[in-house]
């Protein structure tokens, strides 16, 4: 900045604010236009995410009706089959149900603990790297 304003250097001055202050403007506008074209992939990604999965209230009434369905076939099958062999039956399928339910969660399960090692091993990884990184710079 000159020590003394005169009529044209304060032309020059304010024309360079104004060059600056364009640029900022064109610059920031081009981060709103970056910043919604990435929420607009977003809002179909979450789109698309939310079409595969069912809501509550339809798995609930899908429960109530698979635990309704189960109920009225033992009560058949109670009709038809004598004691022993409805109590054979109710425990042969209560057996299987068991163990799907626990491929189930044992699958869950195992991806969880998978995940869980590679999160270790790259928090290790970068504390190795902070401490070579200190002492390379001391």
């Amino acid at each position: 900045m000159p020590n003394e304003w005169t009529l044209g250097t304060l032309h020059e001055h304010l024309d360079a604010l104004r060059k600056s202050d364009r640029e900022a403007l064109r610059l920031q506008a081009a981060e709103y236009e970056r910043r919604l074209e990435s929420l607009n992939g977003e809002q179909s990604r979450i789109a698309a995410t939310q079409a595969a999965y069912v809501s509550r209230e339809l798995w609930d009434k899908a429960q109530d009706d698979d635990r309704s369905w189960r109920s009225r076939t033992d009560i058949a099958m109670e009709q038809k089959l004598n004691k022993s062999e409805f109590n054979q039956y109710k425990e042969t399928t209560n057996r299987a149900l068991l163990v799907k339910e626990g491929e189930g969660r044992g699958i869950g399960l195992s991806t969880t603990a998978v995940l869980q090692f590679f999160s270790l091993l790259a928090s290790i990884a970068a504390v190795a790297g902070v401490i070579f990184l200190a002492m390379r710079h001391p």
